[in-house]
């Protein structure tokens, strides 16, 4: 797919170089996403993929630093999950714990999630190369460090996946669930992809990971 994608945008280049109107540029956004998509799978099942951050809220009682919450029910971890309720217009909750990883475009956010209801969940990250260009008392999070995703929702655990646009060492972390949910989070991990996209014949022989069972992820649709 990704090679006939490919292909399709070279001939779409050769024969319409001209054309400046709304298609512009697709041809390269769908050979971006399957790559994407392609890179995140292979993640999902190589030997080779590195968990750089997890929170998986095994402890009761441990919110793992997800300490600073607004327009929420006082969150907590029980059975395995962070559990919160929305009774704000603008419910969000932020990491705490200093961060100090190191991030780059090979690293990608999997969030296991189930919310009552559908809306728009909202993640926003800075780094510490970010901070320094600010003013020293500004806000650490902005509109254009942010990505947003649609929660489906009826309760059901599902996996989504988040590509932010990073690099340098990451420092803050905050996520904004839709208002008037009820969400469940299992685990947040910030994945590295591997640096190869081959898979070994072991990794083929395994079966299909329940990450990739409970992804999100909807068809790509190509007008």
């Amino acid at each position: 797919a990704v090679e006939a994608a490919k292909e399709n945008q070279r001939i779409y280049c050769l024969n319409y170089d001209d054309d400046y109107n709304w298609t512009d540029g697709l041809c390269s956004r769908v050979v971006d996403e399957l790559e994407l998509r392609r890179r995140q799978f292979v993640a999902s099942i190589s030997s080779n993929t590195k968990i750089a951050q997890a929170w998986t809220f095994d402890q009761p009682g441990d919110l793992e630093g997800w300490t600073r919450s607004n327009g929420l029910e006082t969150p907590v971890v029980e059975d395995g999950a962070f559990v919160a309720r929305a009774i704000g217009n603008d419910p969000i909750v932020e990491q705490m714990k200093p961060l100090t990883l190191p991030v780059n475009d090979r690293c990608f956010v999997e969030i296991e999630i189930t919310s009552d209801h559908e809306g728009r969940f909202r993640f926003f990250w800075a780094t510490q190369e970010d901070l320094e260009k600010q003013a020293k008392d500004a806000y650490a999070f902005t509109e254009g460090r942010v990505r947003n995703i649609p929660l489906v929702g009826g309760g059901e655990m599902r996996v989504y996946r988040i590509s932010p646009s990073w690099n340098g060492t990451l420092a803050k972390l905050r996520f904004d669930v839709p208002p008037g949910a009820s969400v469940r989070v299992d685990s947040i991990r910030i994945v590295e992809l591997p640096e190869s996209n081959a898979v070994t014949p072991e990794d083929l022989q395994k079966p299909v990971p329940e990450t990739v069972r409970k992804s999100a992820d909807k068809p790509l649709f190509i007008p």
